[in-house]
């Protein structure tokens, strides 16, 4: 079994601009995704832009857990999928799975992933979404 890397996933998915761009929700966004907050820079190194994410990454873990208190206690890829939504989506809109989050927290993976699947997430991002699907556990 390959180890699941989540930063190193999201990073992945969010690719690095290192000058700002308008992400496709109209948002002024730099880095590995980071929307730009006022007085940020609009130009920026590959360690701020690590820096910026290290900040990004720790709100996006805390919103997992409180999106999916059992969250410390999924499997890795259940992590990894839930920290990615809250990184991507932010809690608010991860919080609008309600019914894939309870099937994640029941273990019921093939039912979070059907839910999943139907989303306006998955028609704006398939190819992310399936790669996050690819990791939840089978069973």
């Amino acid at each position: 079994m390959i180890p699941v890397d989540p930063p190193a996933i999201i990073r992945e998915h969010e690719g690095l601009r290192m000058t700002a761009y308008r992400c496709s929700e109209g948002f002024l966004t730099i880095g590995y995704g980071h929307r730009i907050q006022a007085n940020e820079p609009v130009r920026i190194t590959k360690a701020k832009a690590l820096a910026m994410f290290k900040v990004d990454y720790a709100n996006a873990e805390a919103n997992a857990r409180s999106v999916l208190p059992s969250y410390d206690y999924q499997p890795p890829g259940v992590r990894c999928v839930v920290v990615s939504m809250c990184f991507q989506l932010g809690k608010a809109g991860t919080s609008k799975f309600r019914n894939a989050l309870a099937n994640l927290k029941m273990r019921r993976y093939g039912a979070a992933s059907s839910h999943i699947r139907a989303s306006l997430w998955y028609r704006q991002t398939p190819n992310r979404v399936e790669a996050l699907i690819a990791l939840l556990p089978r069973v």
